[in-house]
């Protein structure tokens, strides 16, 4: 059978496949683009974009960059119909579709020129100043400068056992049980480090007052990154992606950054690394090789067969010299 879409789609039940079938030619590859942004995440999440929420369909479009309402509601548009026909095959566990009810208004806070997509060094610097908790602090401060790993299991992964001052550095597992050595700042190093002593979360960023009591415990464990000691007790002391993903829509609503992630952060991280070699002199390519590397997206500079995955080449066609100015410049 003709595939009217490129294998590296995230499609384990060929349902993406299925729905391509009956798109025409015209709309093809727009559709393809969008499955193509909403892939990372959705091997992050370990699911089918048919079954995201909606604050997760969310970071798919603001991932999708439109430059105007009109390209957001088409964006929106095919994430629906999709979601649609996977209800009408019986391929998400409920009936409801999380876009069924936007209004006009919805589109217009992902348009791009009224977003910020990608933070430079100093603004990434605040943003950790400004954090109450080390716990939110050290997520931000970690993705900025190279952990990452599949379900972001570098940082979840992460235990004090890993951590060595002297060096600057962590040694970092991703979900594979692969390791590596990761060399850190000494502010991140602080932070990674403060947080693993952390034994208090502040509830909203230290703005909650409402409730009886502004924080609440944490469990003591050997991971950096803890849960809370509210409630039952799970069979694990390490964290899952959720509580990162909370953490972050804490940190979008009281920062007021809606496109603040953990790919936001990673992604600017990598700019910062292109953006101190322009300054000097022209990038090339061993210079992506190396941030490549950094940010995990490549497991050795001799890595051949990973120049060719889809992440590496999106990373190295969008760390390109303008895009790169374009941030940096601004200030």
């Amino acid at each position: 059978m003709y595939k009217k879409y490129d294998d590296d789609l995230y499609d384990p039940h060929g349902l993406k496949e299925r729905f391509l079938e009956n798109i025409n030619e015209a709309s093809l590859q727009t559709i393809k683009r969008v499955f193509q942004i909403a892939k990372p995440l959705e091997a992050q999440l370990n699911k089918d974009l048919c079954e995201f929420t909606k604050d997760q369909i969310e970071l798919v479009i603001f991932e999708s960059a439109p430059k105007t309402k009109q390209s957001a509601r088409q964006i929106v548009a095919i994430v629906n119909s999709y979601i649609n026909y996977a209800i009408e095959n019986g391929h998400r566990a409920t009936n409801i579709n999380p876009l069924a009810t936007t209004g006009k208004q919805y589109f217009k806070k992902f348009v791009t020129d009224s977003v910020q997509q990608h933070f430079t060094f100093d603004e990434i610097q605040e943003m950790i100043t400004n954090c109450v908790n080390a716990q939110d602090a050290v997520l931000i401060a970690l993705f900025f400068e190279g952990a990452y790993g599949k379900n972001h299991s570098e940082l979840l992964r992460l235990k004090k056992s890993a951590i060595n001052e002297d060096e600057n550095t962590i040694l970092v597992t991703d979900f594979d049980n692969s390791q590596r050595i990761l060399k850190l700042s000494d502010r991140a190093i602080s932070i990674v480090v403060k947080a693993a002593c952390e034994k208090e979360y502040y509830k909203l960023n230290g703005t909650d007052t409402e409730s009886r009591c502004p924080f609440f415990e944490l469990q003591e464990s050997d991971f950096v990154l803890k849960k809370s000691n509210i409630g039952k007790k799970g069979k694990s002391d390490m964290a899952d992606i959720n509580l990162i993903l909370r953490r972050f829509a804490v940190l979008q609503e009281i920062f007021e950054l809606p496109y603040l992630t953990a790919t936001s952060v990673r992604y600017s991280g990598m700019i910062h690394e292109a953006w101190k070699i322009i300054q000097e002199r022209e990038i090339t390519r061993k210079d992506y090789i190396k941030i490549g590397v950094k940010f995990g997206v490549l497991k050795n500079e001799n890595d051949s067969a990973g120049y060719d995955n889809n992440m590496y080449r999106y990373v190295m066609e969008f760390l390109n010299a303008g895009n790169v100015r374009k941030l940096y410049e601004k200030e």
